[in-house]
């Protein structure tokens, strides 16, 4: 029956009633009862917001529901980036681990497996074979750097790297 300055607690009892209390009164409330984890403690506190203010004290559900979106709009978020790096890690992976085979034993030119040049790839660096006798205007492009799209060469993504560490 105490105004709450800090730290809010909302608890829905076995009953379905909503407590909310300080962490005074919850503390002398809960303390022999071990309640688990909280479900929609962020760590970090902030104030109310106005809107939130007025939820707290009409329609406490509400609130909950806001904080159940927030909750499930964060785990959203988090899973998308962590897919996104996987991606990108499988991606990364697929191309250091890409060996160039090609489909038939004479290739297009004509020119016997074997007869061609071993060169760098200019995106990635791996040795690839090539029947090109000079280098392209941009380059050579190994087979997995065509199929990732790669396309800034790896002198400049070091330059870009090194950079950021000065």
């Amino acid at each position: 029956m105490r105004t709450v300055y800090k730290r809010i607690h909302v608890v829905r009892e076995d009953d379905g009633r909503i407590v909310v209390m300080g962490s005074t009164c919850f503390g002398e409330q809960y303390s022999e009862r071990k309640l688990g984890d909280p479900i929609y403690a962020t760590g970090d506190s902030r104030p109310l917001t106005d809107e939130e203010r007025r939820l707290l004290d009409e329609n406490t559900e509400g609130l909950i529901a806001l904080y159940e979106d927030e909750a499930e709009a964060a785990r959203a978020k988090l899973l998308a980036e962590r897919a996104a790096a996987e991606a990108a890690e499988a991606a990364d992976r697929a191309r250091r681990n890409y060996t160039y085979q090609p489909k038939s034993p004479v290739q297009s030119s004509g020119i016997p497996l074997g007869q061609g040049r071993t060169v760098k790839c200019h995106f990635c660096g791996h040795p690839m074979e090539t029947e090109l006798m000079r280098a392209p205007a941009r380059g050579y492009r190994c087979p997995a750097c065509i199929a990732n799209r790669v396309t800034t060469p790896l002198a400049v993504r070091n330059r870009m790297t090194n950079r950021h560490r000065r």
